[in-house]
């Protein structure tokens, strides 16, 4: 029977980050470590029930960090990073029932709290235009976040949570982009998976309403870009090596295909230049 462990290191010499070995029960034998993850001074790791790892990692001399990491297909993705005061944090612990990380520093004396929004993954933020709210979307979850914007404290507080693709949708869908128009009376995402540019209409109170979603003609729509005059979208699929333009009107925020197959190789990126 075989084992697998991860090794978590001191990366003061020649080691480079995590390592895994595998222990082979019937032979009594360790295969040979090999890297995982390149990361520095992983000193301690741990994982949560929903299997996302969690470890320490020394960012320079004076600052440290607590890094998540999501395992598939045998490969280990970076998700998210937060600041840990202190570089001389030694411990994590988790509570499940309350969704608590607990990091504990040595030299500092010193218990810190974090909280997660468990498999939310967050990848894309933008501001609406009077700088109330901020629109947040998270790549695991295919979700769209709405925050409050306190302008004098610059704290921020979630008001709505609601997802970028349909109820009934079980395939894989990674959300991506995230872009508000000019007069920031919508909001778009697009889904890589679906493969769609998903529509939504800002209420009064700064809430969101989805109403639509539209097929990018293509495969995984990294990111799109508004036209000048917003009467068109431009978005990049980067699994079919091509762009689909849009046109879209300002008044309701539909799309409507316009023009499909622009080849154009991996794109990832839509940026306006001049």
């Amino acid at each position: 029977m075989l084992e697998h462990y991860l090794i978590g290191t001191y990366t003061h010499h020649t080691s480079q980050g995590i390592y895994s070995v595998t222990l082979d029960t019937s032979a009594g034998r360790l295969s040979p470590t090999r890297l995982e993850i390149p990361i520095q001074k992983p000193i301690f790791m741990t994982f949560a029930n929903n299997g996302i790892l969690y470890t320490i990692e020394k960012l320079d001399q004076d600052h440290a960090a607590i890094t998540s990491f999501k395992e598939e297909g045998g490969y280990f993705t970076r998700l998210s990073s937060v600041s840990a005061p202190g570089t001389t944090t030694a411990y994590l612990a988790i509570d499940e029932e309350r969704q608590l990380l607990f990091s504990a520093n040595y030299h500092m004396s010193t218990v810190t709290t974090h909280q997660d929004q468990p498999g939310f993954g967050d990848r894309h933020l933008t501001f609406g235009r009077d700088g109330r709210f901020m629109y947040l979307v998270g790549e695991l979850s295919s979700k769209l976040e709405v925050l409050a914007y306190d302008q004098e404290n610059g704290e921020l507080s979630s008001i709505q949570t609601v997802s970028t693709i349909p109820a009934d949708w079980t395939a894989h869908n990674g959300a991506a982009a995230i872009h508000v128009c000019h007069s920031g009376r919508f909001v778009y995402v697009s889904n890589r998976g679906e493969n769609t540019i998903a529509v939504f209409e800002v209420q009064p109170d700064g809430r969101v309403k989805h109403i639509q979603s539209v097929a990018t003609a293509g495969d995984f729509p990294r990111d799109f870009s508004l036209s000048h005059d917003q009467k068109f979208m431009i978005v990049a699929n980067q699994n079919t090596n091509d762009l689909t333009l849009m046109r879209r009107d300002p008044a309701t925020g539909h799309l409507a295909t316009n023009q499909t197959g622009v080849p154009c190789p991996e794109p990832v990126q839509v940026l306006y230049w001049k």
